[in-house]
């Protein structure tokens, strides 16, 4: 017995179609769905590797739109965001346009890519080092001005997601790397935090 079935549950999963009609559009969707995985599976790998990635890419913007609305409206206008979500959903044209344009960037990116290392390859040590530290400063003018460019609450979603990636790291040189179980790690998290708090607080 499924006690947590309700008719909102039954009418969301059927597509409001009713029980019968719902559940075979379901079914077709999921089979339909199926083939297209078997499809994929035929091609060869560089083509496969792009649409998957475009897929994932489009099923990622689906899933963040609430995220994503914000970042555009911060960034453009809310126009711009209406038209790629609505009601924090992604549009199917909006969707259809930016799996194309991933899956096509996904293609041509690793011959780019590899030409990009064999450049690296033949510069010497100095030119590694130039190019390397190039690299760093303009990630770091990216970390300095993009506070700036997204907000306060954005920010604060990227610094709380920061956070706890540095969690995860230290987490794993310990854990994992060390081999040891220190089930106090997150204590040093915690007095950071609270010295923060108290460095901060008016």
């Amino acid at each position: 017995m499924f006690v947590s079935i309700s008719p909102a549950l039954i009418k969301t999963l059927t597509l409001d179609m009713g029980a019968a009609t719902g559940s075979l559009i379901l079914a077709a969707t999921l089979a339909g769905l199926a083939a297209a995985g078997a499809l994929l599976n035929l091609l060869p790998e560089r083509p496969r590797a792009a649409i998957l990635a475009g897929a994932t890419v489009t099923i990622l913007a689906g899933l963040l739109g609430q995220l994503f609305n914000q970042i555009l409206s911060d960034l453009f206008s809310t126009k711009t965001a209406r038209a790629v979500y609505a009601r924090g959903a992604l549009l199917p044209t909006a969707a259809g346009v930016l799996f194309a344009a991933s899956t096509v960037i996904a293609y041509f990116w690793r011959s780019g890519s590899a030409w990009l290392r064999r450049r690296y390859g033949r510069l010497d040590s100095s030119g590694r080092r130039a190019v390397r530290g190039t690299g760093y400063s303009v990630l770091g003018l990216i970390l300095l001005v993009l506070p700036w460019v997204l907000g306060t609450y954005l920010s604060e979603v990227m610094n709380n997601v920061g956070l706890y990636i540095l969690m995860a790291l230290g987490l794993n040189m310990a854990v994992g790397l060390a081999g040891l179980l220190d089930l106090g790690y997150v204590a040093n998290f915690a007095v950071g935090a609270y010295v923060m708090g108290l460095l901060t607080s008016t």
